[in-house]
């Protein structure tokens, strides 16, 4: 962490940046209660405190753009304090025009969890205090003109869990999840068709890999996967509707004979029923692989819709409804659930100045288990 700070402060401090794009601070702070803050069957209820931080500054230096943040992230219950969990994240991230039409944007990021577990073993509660860091890397080269735009990409995604320890009992810190990296190859391309039309292709290449001891300790296996999609994008005055369906393949990489092939949709779209209502859906159908149910790969299916009423050019109502589904590639009877309903109502208090009170409900289903949670929170969001 230290050293992304350090990358991050050449950012803040490169010569023109910060007379360009001064500082902003977004802050977001949360109070509420939930019926289940173990979350799990039989959790009790508890009052929770939730609230982030996000700092950011960017700017154009000649042909080269910075851009630098910091993002804390805390939860804090009231009596289960065993949940409590913490996260900070740094990233810094450059672009840089190559010559007409292309360009180059390169970019990494640091995050550093605390994540906090309590465990219900009948008469006592085990709290788990399970620390992990994740890396993050992205480098893209852009190739625009002539109504076409490409873009290829190889993004790299490094977990890795550090020493759990268990309060109360006489064990010694131990890793209790795997190491896994994740590196994807991408192209993604489109093409304009005619007035708000443009065609869309997407072909991705995945691998996972885990350390041999976490793969015998985890059971987690290294795999592979193809994404092969095509798709269209329509933009009218208003409504916006994009889709892109496909399929993804995947195997384990110690049996490539294990070929399995599942449908891939990615589509979403908005539309501005009224000048005040406004609609938005989101459908996805993909292949899960860095923290699949089965250890090898997984098949998630998501389904979003929201909608929301301005009432005033100061107070909104909206809506949300989701549900997803998740099931091993590789062992069919690992299956997870979750719906959600949620409503808030947002009240714009003053410029870069608001607050919303939102209700949600969820029932989840995890192997073995299923349990509801409930949620009533009020939330400030400023912005500076």
């Amino acid at each position: 962490m230290r050293a992304l700070v350090l990358l991050l402060a050449m950012v803040l401090f490169a010569p023109g940046v910060l007379a360009q794009s001064p500082l902003v601070l977004a802050s977001r702070v949360e109070s509420g209660w939930t019926s289940n803050a173990l979350e799990s069957p039989g959790g009790s209820p508890d009052f929770y405190l939730r609230h982030s931080h996000d700092l950011a500054v960017g700017g154009v230096v000649g042909p080269l753009a910075l851009r630098g943040g910091l993002l804390l992230e805390q939860q804090v219950f009231r009596t289960y304090r065993g949940e409590n969990d913490l996260t900070l994240t740094g990233g810094v991230e450059a672009g840089l025009r190559l010559g007409e039409g292309l360009s180059l944007r390169l970019g990494y990021a640091l995050t550093q969890d605390w994540q906090g577990e309590m465990l219900d073993l009948g008469p006592v509660l085990l709290n788990i205090s399970n620390p992990a860091r994740e890396h993050e890397m992205l480098g893209e080269l852009i190739a625009a003109g002539a109504g076409r735009v490409v873009t290829l990409g190889v993004d790299i995604r490094h977990r890795q869990p550090g020493p759990a320890s268990f309060e109360g009992l006489p064990l010694p810190p131990e890793v209790i999840d795997p190491e896994i990296r994740q590196v994807t190859g991408r192209v993604d391309a489109e093409w304009a068709i005619g007035p708000g039309l443009a065609g869309l292709a997407r072909l991705h290449w995945i691998t996972t890999a885990v350390p041999e001891a976490d793969r015998e300790t985890f059971g987690r296996e290294p795999a592979r996967m193809a994404r092969l999609a095509a798709g269209l994008r329509l933009r009218q005055d208003h409504w916006y509707a994009e889709a892109q369906g496909g399929f993804d393949l995947a195997w384990p990489q110690a049996a490539p004979h294990l070929r399995q092939v599942r449908p891939y949709l990615d589509a979403k779209a908005d539309l501005a029923v009224t000048e005040r209502l406004g609609l938005a859906a989101r459908a996805l159908a993909a292949m899960e692989m860095f923290e699949p149910l089965d250890g090898v790969a997984s098949h998630r299916l998501e389904l979003d819709f929201s909608a929301r009423l301005a009432l005033s050019d100061r107070v909104a109502l909206s809506l949300g409804l989701g549900a997803s589904r998740e099931q091993g590639l590789y062992d069919a009877l690992l299956v997870s659930r979750k719906t959600s309903v949620n409503g808030g109502l947002a009240v714009a208090i003053a410029p870069g100045l608001d607050a919303e009170l939102r209700a949600s409900h969820a029932m989840v289903e995890e192997p073995g288990v299923a349990y509801p949670v409930t949620t009533l929170g009020l939330t400030l969001g400023g912005r500076t």
